[in-house]
């Protein structure tokens, strides 16, 4: 009986964070935003008449792997999820 009792013991209140948190941090985030800077630039420089942004994102693949954490995914724009057991369309917008 007292087995069954700390096997049931809960060792830590939350799970550990995932190990990518560790590259959320000012210099990386400095980075980046150098990073798609440049970007910007050179994207002006091939095309004149066409204004780049400064937050323009160049492909996570083409990013420093301590950088890809920072760049977040788009959301999908086909398929089917599951809310509360019903299927649903990503298409589809929500009734109010």
């Amino acid at each position: 009986m007292a087995d069954d009792q700390q096997a049931n013991v809960l060792s830590s209140a939350f799970p550990a964070p995932p190990p990518f948190y560790k590259h959320f941090t000012q210099d990386n985030l400095t980075r980046l935003k150098e990073v798609r800077q440049t970007a910007a630039a050179v994207v002006a420089s091939r095309d004149s008449t066409d204004v780049a942004s400064t937050e323009e994102a160049p492909a996570p693949a083409d990013l420093p792997t301590e950088l890809r954490y920072l760049v977040p995914p788009q959301p999908p724009t086909t398929g089917m999820y599951r809310s509360f057991g019903d299927r649903y369309n990503v298409s589809q917008q929500p009734q109010a």
